[in-house]
């Protein structure tokens, strides 16, 4: 391996390991009690070495965020590639969103320990979307990720109406704009407040998910 290649992978590295240092104590103390010099100890660098990589702790949560739109854009493509037809390529995108959910987002109340780490996650989803995020660079990237994810969504609706499978009226890029976005803010208001979204109605949030894909796909789908 030659020498830039050598610096090139170890400083990626480095980079990775700030992530997931600053991931994990964001989980455990809050984005707002983390100072970026506590981050640098624990990840065993110098704070000049840290702002060498992330130019602001606002910067660094958004990467972080970054990270977990590229881990929830791979779900989705691979779920659209499991399928033939555009109306089950539809179906599986739509469980790709409720798997992330539960395994990013989600904290049952009973268990508020159980991962911290997906509560501060939906917390910085929630910051991204009231669009008073930073103008800096991976704010850019994230949009760009999300962008891609409503490619992938317009990609097999506009499938499903070749194959005959989803309605031929409908407008794909409103379509994915409408849905993608609502299944996202309804993942981010059960994540955030679940306990009292559900109470007194008897439902639970993996039955809401099942209906509002059930009414979706039914909006969809061509009669025969």
């Amino acid at each position: 391996m030659s020498t830039e290649k050598r610096r090139l992978r170890e400083k990626e590295q480095r980079r990775q390991t700030i992530l997931n240092t600053a991931e994990r104590i964001f989980a455990e103390k809050g984005f707002n009690e983390t100072p970026m010099d506590e981050i640098a100890e624990a990840a065993e660098l110098s704070k000049g070495t840290l702002y060498l990589y992330f130019k602001s702790k606002e910067e660094l949560a958004f990467a972080i965020f970054h990270k977990n739109l590229l881990v929830l854009k791979d779900m989705i493509r691979q779920a659209a590639q499991s399928a033939q037809r555009g109306i089950d390529k539809i179906q599986a995108i739509l469980s790709a969103y409720y798997r992330f959910y539960k395994d990013h987002l989600y904290l049952k109340s009973a268990q508020p320990s159980e991962n911290p780490h997906r509560q501060y996650l939906n917390r910085l989803l929630g910051y991204y979307f009231k669009g008073e995020h930073p103008k800096h660079p991976y704010a850019e990237r994230c949009f760009k990720e999300i962008q891609e994810i409503m490619g992938c969504i317009v990609g097999a609706l506009q499938e499903g109406i070749q194959d005959g499978s989803i309605r031929s009226e409908i407008d794909p890029g409103k379509t994915a704009m409408t849905y993608g976005n609502l299944v996202l803010l309804f993942m981010l208001h059960l994540s955030q407040g679940g306990t009292l979204v559900l109470k007194g109605h008897g439902y639970t949030a993996e039955e809401l998910f099942d209906y509002m894909f059930d009414l979706f796909l039914h909006a969809l789908t061509r009669e025969a």
